[in-house]
């Protein structure tokens, strides 16, 4: 037991060994048997608990020794430790004497005492806080260097070298630019790039400025590890050491490869624009804006006959006379103040005499921001073109002289051969209506078929003469096309019908009616063609066949065809016969007579219509003439004025031997949508008749027919039938007698073939209009061509005419179709008349004495303006034949044109026309007039010449006109328009001479007011000329 227990046991309860208490212990622990439950506890553990504090006792003993040693080792630890802390602390001082020092470097300069001061207040904190925001200041410029050093990278190529030339740095822009990896670089020389396409003295400048320690800069081409070379834009700077030596090159340079390939390219391109400025054969100039002269090419030098090296830098005043000098450096004035481009013609004379009509060009030339920087001219040598436009104009006011001598000789010719020919048709026309014998009949109709085919010559002659002198021009109107032809077929039936032929037409129905085109020329064409057809056939039968064929937009081919059953063309003579003055060979003309001009001029009239014209024939076997023409569909025709009622659904029986003309008149109905049912025969209609059980509505017979005619068939039916329907004749062969024959027989309505399906619609619809006709109609109850015209009303006519044989002739027609007529013998006497007298008509002769019918047109009209007086019809009687006559009509305010002689039908259907409720109009003026195919029948050789002036000069000229017309100078207007008449004249550009021919009438007649329209519509007509003539200039200059 440990001595400090058996201590406190012996002050507490007196045991002073350890036997002593193992007896105690003994003691208690047999006491605790008898003792109080209470106390059991005690007594019996005591001994455990003074063995447990033993235990704690020799703990607490064993831990004591243990510090006890640890102190004795901590004293001489801590006397070790404090000596090393001072030999540390002395260090300390030192390092911080040390680092006062260099803080003292680091701050900004200041007083000594100062820094001493601030230093020996500093404590380590501050000192340290201070060396922090230094260190932090180097750490952001740090950065800050490392940042740019990577935007150089990326956009520089960076290398170091040392003195020697050798890499020991490349960044990654030199290796992606060379091609070489940073280790094939790395201790190699720099001329590992070298790409051999510079001089020797290039590198030996570079290393003599570097190695002086001076930056140098240069352009430089390498060459990449594959081969291709690129440009750099290079920046070598020497470090240098402390003696001021370089010890390393930093290199940093930009790739300018594309920029040397563009700057090649623009050279290229710069050498190119030389060459060619060389090139041009015209004079060819630069001026800054103080005039002076930049640049000149060989043909400037050539022209005024100076050396570019001595007259570079000098102005005008140098080159020209003074006053030349003077207006060209107005317009240069002129040009720097409104910018854009110029043009004027130009005389120059230069300074050693030599003169040149000249043709003036400039343009300015402007930098970036817009501002003028100097001016581009060339000139154009035009003296030569100048001399022959002279002498083109002499040649062509020649040739103006001798065609307007032609054209005067053509009018005259016309006027003095159609005045007898009127005199003479008419007179026999009122001549064979009187009671004569046979044999004045005879003799009287000999004299007219002679004059009306002399007349026929002569119309072919003029027409030639005006073909072959190009002024037979085509209109441009509004018509009915199928009125045209069936109407001219109605002239020819009865010379068909003399020879026993039968004469067909067929419209078909997809072809439109109302056209804008040339009626007259269509009408001529197509009369030559079935009178040609009915001149070489015998018997059979002609046939005129007219279709629709695909057509451009807005236009309407029409394809006619005359097939005839004649004689026919031999294949070698086909093309012949379209030349002028041919036939087939000289038997035919000696047999069938004619002058070969009729085939050549239908031919040319198809063509100036837009068509062509061939044939198809076999000898024996007849021929086929086909033309095809282009028109205009009319969008806005004229209403008919007649009535129509509905046709659909009647029932018609057509009965004719002729299978051509039964398909026709069932095609005519069908497009009504009236059924047909047809008969070849007289006995086929009475069986069809007798087994219908349709009825029908109206029968159209044939008149002639074998076995059974028409009138047998139409007696048989009025004696079977009761009521009978209608019946409607066709004769091929109409004669005296015909209406009592169709009385008789009860047929209702009688016609001559070919009828025209606007008749034969205006025949049934006045048929199915009245009621049912008795078989016994009354005398003059018999339908035919002339009961379907209005009845015409009497007029007041007012006759103009000089003539005394015309006078008479019209006098006698007018008076016999009842019509009230008073004379006037020249415009002069017409203008007292009219004024004292309103008339429904005026007809005006053009060619007389005193007043011609021209002015006498436009004083009625000014006087029908002024008093205010309803417009009187006003129709045109001369003899001329030209087409400038009737556009001259039509100008001074006529309204229709007659040409002599005159023809009994025409004055008829005009006389019609006035009558009729609605006022007649006036004849539009042509257009659509084709520039490019006159241009092409033009001089070319002459166009040549001058058509670029032209192009040059006509906008002034048009400025000219409209000056003119604002200052109230006729003179200038005149003599302009004369100008330009004359020049249009050499392209055949018909329109414009005719617009400018009638401005120069106007100036004459002194009529100013509303000129500015015709001024306006003659430039129009130019532009387009200009348009063809541009291309054709273009052409010509290829």
């Amino acid at each position: 037991m440990q001595k400090t227990l058996l201590r406190q046991l012996k002050r507490s309860i007196g045991v002073d060994s350890e036997a002593e208490l193992q007896a105690l212990l003994a003691a208690m622990q047999a006491a605790a048997g008898a003792a109080d439950p209470a106390l059991h506890g005690v007594l019996a553990g005591f001994g455990q608990l003074l063995e447990r504090v033993d235990g704690c006792y020799e703990q607490y003993e064993r831990d004591l020794e243990l510090r006890t040693r640890s102190l004795e080792i901590s004293s001489a630890e801590l006397s070790g430790s404090n000596n090393q802390l001072r030999r540390e602390l002395a260090g300390r001082h030192d390092a911080l004497r040390s680092l006062r020092a260099v803080v003292r470097g680091l701050l900004p300069e200041a007083g000594a005492a100062d820094q001493q001061e601030t230093l020996a207040d500093d404590d380590i904190a501050a000192l340290s806080r201070r060396i922090g925001e230094l260190v932090a200041e180097s750490e952001h410029g740090r950065r800050a260097l490392a940042n740019q050093k990577f935007a150089l990278d990326q956009h520089a190529i960076v290398s170091i070298t040392d003195p020697a030339g050798n890499i020991l740095y490349a960044n990654d822009r030199f290796c992606e630019i060379s091609g070489y990896r940073r280790e094939e670089l790395i201790g190699r020389n720099h001329r590992i790039v070298n790409s051999g396409e510079h001089p020797a003295e290039l590198f030996r400048d570079m290393w003599g400025t570097i190695s002086l320690g001076q930056v140098w800069h240069g352009e430089i081409c390498n060459r990449a590890k594959n081969g291709t070379l690129y440009w750099v834009s290079a920046t070598i700077v020497p470090l240098l050491d402390e003696k001021g030596q370089p010890e390393q090159y930093i290199g940093i340079r930009t790739d300018i490869t594309d920029r040397k390939l563009i700057e090649a390219q623009l050279l290229e391109q710069l050498h190119l624009v030389e060459e060619l400025i060389e090139a041009i054969p015209l004079p060819l100039y630069l001026k800054d804006c103080d005039g002076r002269y930049l640049r000149i090419n060989r043909a400037f030098e050539l022209f005024f006959n100076v050396r570019r090296e001595r007259f570079i830098g000098r102005t005008l005043h140098d080159l020209l006379t003074p006053e030349d000098a003077r207006q060209h450096a107005e317009k240069d004035a002129e040009m720097f103040a409104r910018g854009g481009v110029q043009t004027y013609e130009a005389e120059v004379h230069s300074r050693d005499g030599t003169r040149h009509d000249t043709i003036y060009r400039k343009a300015v030339l402007t930098r970036r921001d817009g501002s003028i920087s100097g001016l581009l001219g060339t000139i154009i040598d035009i003296t030569e073109r100048k001399q022959a436009e002279t002498a083109v104009l002499q040649a062509k006011e020649a040739a103006e002289a001798a065609s307007r001598a032609k054209s005067d000789f053509l009018a005259n010719m016309s006027h003095e051969i159609r005045t007898p020919m009127n005199g003479i048709i008419g007179m026999t026309e009122l001549a064979l209506d009187t009671a004569l014998t046979e044999e004045q009949r005879e003799y009287l109709s000999i004299v007219k078929s002679s004059a009306e085919s002399l007349l026929t010559i002569i119309n072919d002659i003029l027409d030639f003469s005006k073909i072959e002198a190009g002024r037979l021009l085509v209109e441009q109107i509004s018509f009915d096309l199928h009125r045209v032809i069936a109407e001219t077929l109605k002239t020819l039936a009865l010379r068909a019908h003399e020879k026993n032929i039968e004469l067909v037409s067929e419209i078909l129905p997809e072809v439109p009616r109302h056209v804008l085109g040339d009626p007259s020329r269509i009408r001529q064409v197509i009369t030559n063609l079935v009178g040609n057809a009915i001149k070489f056939t015998d018997r059979g039968e002609i046939a005129l066949k007219v279709e629709q064929t695909a057509g451009a937009e807005g236009f309407s081919d029409i394809h006619v065809a005359v097939r005839d059953t004649g004689i026919g063309i031999a294949p070698d003579k086909q093309r012949l016969i379209f030349d002028a003055f041919s036939q087939e060979d000289s038997s035919t003309t000696r047999r069938y007579g004619g002058t070969g001009l009729g085939l050549s001029i239908s031919r040319r009239l198809v063509e100036l219509m837009g068509g062509e014209m061939w044939l198809d024939s076999e000898p024996g076997q007849g021929s086929t003439f086909h033309f095809s023409i282009r028109l205009q569909p009319d969008a806005s025709p004229p209403m008919p004025i007649s009535r129509h009622i509905d046709l659909r659904g009647r029932h018609v029986l057509i009965v004719d031997d002729n299978a051509t003309n039964r398909r026709v008149l069932a095609g005519m109905l069908a497009a009504w949508d009236v059924t047909a049912q047809s008969a070849e025969s007289g006995p086929a209609a009475l069986a069809i008749m007798r087994t219908t059980r349709k009825p029908f509505d109206c029968i159209i017979l044939d008149a002639q027919m074998p076995d059974m005619d028409g009138y047998e068939l139409a007696s048989q039916l009025a004696v079977e039938y009761s009521p009978l329907a209608p019946m409607l004749m066709l004769s091929s062969a109409a004669m005296r007698g015909d209406s009592q024959r169709c009385q008789a027989a009860g047929i209702t309505a009688f016609f001559p073939k070919p009828i025209s399906s606007e008749e034969l619609l205006s025949a049934l619809c006045r048929l199915f209009d009245q009621p049912a006709t008795s078989t016994s109609p009354a005398p003059g109850q018999v339908m035919n061509r002339h009961t379907l015209r209005e009845l015409q009303k009497a007029l007041n006519i007012l006759l103009v005419e000089d003539h005394p044989t015309n006078q008479k002739l019209a006098l006698g027609l007018l008076e016999k179709w009842g019509h009230q007529v008073t004379l006037a013998g020249n415009g002069q006497e017409a203008i007292h008349i009219f004024r004292e007298q309103n008339f429904d008509l005026i007809l005006m002769d053009m060619q007389m004495p005193v007043m011609g019918g021209l002015e006498a047109t436009l004083r009625i009209r000014k006087m029908e303006k002024t008093g205010a007086r309803q417009r009187t019809p006003i129709i045109a009687m001369t003899a001329a034949a030209m087409e400038d006559d009737r556009k001259a009509c039509l100008a001074a305010g006529m309204d229709d044109y007659l040409a002599k002689p005159i023809k009994v039908k025409e004055l008829l259907e005009k006389l019609l026309a006035c009558s009729s409720p609605l006022l007649l109009p006036a004849a539009p003026l042509p257009s659509a007039f084709d520039y490019g195919a006159a241009l092409a029948a033009a001089d070319h050789e002459s166009m040549a010449i001058i058509g670029q002036a032209f192009l040059d000069t006509w906008p002034g000229d048009i400025a000219k006109l409209r000056k003119g017309l604002a200052e109230g100078d006729a003179l200038l207007i005149e003599l302009t328009a004369r100008n330009l008449r004359s020049a249009l004249v050499c392209f055949a550009a018909e329109p414009a001479i005719r617009v400018a021919a009638d401005l120069e009438e106007r100036v004459r007649l002194n009529r100013l007011e509303g000129m500015s329209s015709e001024i306006d519509s003659l430039e129009r007509e130019i532009r387009l000329l200009g348009s063809h003539l541009k291309g054709l200039s273009r052409l010509n200059s290829r």
